[in-house]
């Protein structure tokens, strides 16, 4: 469960680093997009079977709930009003929750659609 949990958390550390808004949600959605699509099978397990975790389920589902916060705070931007951090929040797992539910979909045709449903909440 480790490696994909520490590569959406690098995911989301590059995502802060970046120079705009436009770019940050570029490397939190199509980051966190492309992670969850390249280990789908885990992915599905982690976030909806909690019994595969064991003795490390509280830190792991921390740690996760963790990564989406700052995801979602990162997409809002700065100084955000309620509706924005709403946006935010839905842009996400607009972008994120349907991997988990389209196992008969290509990779890149998904990715696609997750980034124009996604990025089609965050516009104004």
């Amino acid at each position: 469960m480790r490696p994909p949990i520490d590569r959406l958390d690098a995911t989301i550390q590059d995502a802060a680093a970046a120079p705009t808004l436009a770019e940050v949600r570029q490397r939190v959605l199509g980051g966190c997009v492309d992670v969850m699509l390249g280990h789908r099978e885990t992915m599905v397990l982690l976030l909806r079977d909690a019994s595969v975790h064991g003795d490390e389920t509280p830190e792991v589902m921390s740690r996760v709930a963790g990564i989406t916060s700052r995801a979602v705070e990162l997409l809002a931007g700065p100084d955000p009003d309620w509706r924005g951090r709403v946006r935010a929040a839905q842009a996400f797992a607009a972008a994120t929750d349907p991997v988990g539910h389209l196992p008969d979909v290509p990779d890149d045709e998904l990715r696609e659609e997750l980034l124009l449903g996604a990025s089609a909440i965050l516009s104004p």
